[in-house]
């Protein structure tokens, strides 16, 4: 009896299905891209049955939780009124800004052994 109760409320969608605990532990991996992430999210959003009406939040929400970097973390929880689509530009700036930081890095660290290398 209590089965098929349970049975008859999953298909009806009114009690959880395993796919939204999956979808709502779903943390950022170390080497994922922001784009990447979000895709995953998306994907598993559909196939949990969330409403229209709450998906953009959701996947909001686990992108502020899941997200690898504390900083951004951080930055993402001060914002009030925070959106879907501010959540995802604010991610990309820092991943940008991320890469584009250890370029310099890198383009310094060439720039001091060839120095190091130049006779004196």
């Amino acid at each position: 009896m209590a089965l098929n109760l349970l049975a008859s409320l999953t298909l009806q969608g009114i009690w959880p299905t395993p796919g939204n605990h999956t979808s709502n532990s779903r943390n950022q991996e170390e080497q994922e891209s922001i784009d990447a992430y979000v895709t995953v999210l998306r994907n598993l959003a559909k196939s949990c049955n969330f409403c229209d009406c709450m998906r953009d939040s959701l996947i909001r929400d686990r992108i502020v939780l899941g997200v690898n970097n504390n900083a951004i973390r951080k930055k993402l929880l001060q914002v009030r009124g925070l959106t879907l689509n501010q959540c995802i530009d604010t991610c990309r700036s820092n991943e940008a800004t991320t890469s584009q930081m250890k370029a310099i890095s890198g383009s310094d660290a060439v720039h001091k052994i060839c120095e190091e290398k130049k006779p004196g």
